[in-house]
Parts: structure tokens; C-alpha cells; sequence
């Protein structure tokens, strides 16, 4: 539903109710013609990304925002381009900084639904290379890279089970791998 006409609750859940430090939204509906100003909420940043005109989408509908509490440290990301060929999904990337050494990294993001699963695998795919850009990727073997491989065929295929049991073996080979890096620079450490 479009962002618009919930903006007056959206306010007033905001400033009475939650008090949200940040706020991801998705299907905002807005168009590059409507200004910030009007669909801001006093006491937050706007960052709005809005489905593009050419896009081969339905005009209208899509985009996402964040909005983040003024009294935050943050900053507007760019989106990496990643190559991935036919990907229909619209992500906005934020840095927020929470403390002079920590800070978090937001996104929202919206995927088109009722598609195909090829069309789900190459969103997916864009969002994981997105994500490994933004935020540096344990490195993992070729063995691993295999599986990752193995994951993406099953999801492209609609292959649920074969999905679920590669995805396990994956994110366990991920965490092992994670875990010796992690294991070895302590003991260079000493």
C-alpha cells in the first residue's frame, strides 16, 4: 500500500507510540515528483528511492525509504552494481552511526512478488552480491563457492528440499571456514 495516505498514522505511531530510531519501508508508492517535504516526518532523515519511470515494472507502485532519527549520525549509500542480469529488486542502503566506533548498516528492501523462481533466484542473487559488497565476505574455498553454486541451481530449478539440505551444508561450510580464519588470527595474536 502506498506510503501516502498512512502518513498521518505513520507520524503519530512514531512520535506517541514507538519513538523508532530507524524505520525501513517498502512499497511506497511515491514518484520523483513528490517532494521530501511533503512526505517527511519532522524529527527523521528521508532516504527514498523510487521505481524509476523506465522501469519495465507497473509505474506506481514499488520504492523504498528509510527514515532515520535526526539526532543519528548517517549516511545515504550508494547501490552497488553487482551484474546481475533481469534483477527486479529496488534496495536503498544506509550507515548508521550509533556510537564513534559502531555504526549499522540498514536496507530496504522490495522484490516484486507472484514471480517465477528464476526470477526469485536472480533477485536473490543481486541482493547477496549487494550484501557481500557492502560488507566484507568471509572468504571461502572453492569447495564452498561449489555449494553456493548448488544452492542457486536448486532455487532456480524450484527444487525446494535440494535448496534447504545444500543451504545447510553451505552456511555450515561458511561458519567452519569463518570460524579457522577467526581461530588463526587469534593464534597469530598470540
Amino acid at each position: 500500500m502506498s506510503y501516502k495516505p498512512k502518513l498521518h498514522d505513520l507520524r503519530n505511531d512514531i512520535h506517541d507510540t514507538y519513538g523508532f530510531d530507524v524505520l525501513a519501508l517498502c512499497e511506497t508508492w511515491l514518484a520523483p515528483p513528490v517532494p521530501d517535504r511533503l512526505v517527511g516526518v519532522s524529527g527523521y532523515r528521508l532516504f527514498r528511492l523510487d521505481r524509476p519511470a523506465t522501469s519495465s515494472l507497473p509505474r506506481g507502485r514499488g520504492g523504498v525509504a528509510v527514515l532515520v532519527r535526526d539526532s543519528l549520525s548517517c549516511e545515504l549509500l550508494p547501490t552497488p552494481v553487482t551484474g546481475v542480469a533481469g534483477s527486479n529488486l529496488e534496495i536503498i542502503w544506509v550507515m548508521v552511526r550509533t556510537s564513534k566506533h559502531q555504526s549499522v548498516l540498514v536496507a530496504s528492501a522490495y522484490r516484486v512478488p507472484h514471480n517465477t523462481a528464476r526470477q526469485l533466484a536472480t533477485d536473490l542473487d543481486d541482493l547477496e552480491c549487494q550484501l557481500q559488497h557492502m560488507v566484507t565476505a568471509p572468504p571461502v574455498s572453492a569447495e564452498t563457492q561449489q555449494l553456493l553454486q548448488s544452492r542457486r541451481a536448486a532455487l532456480a530449478r524450484g527444487d525446494r528440499a535440494e535448496y534447504k539440505r545444500v543451504n545447510r551444508l553451505y552456511r555450515a561450510a561458511v561458519r567452519n571456514e569463518t570460524r579457522a580464519r577467526y581461530a588463526g588470527g587469534v593464534a597469530s595474536v598470540g
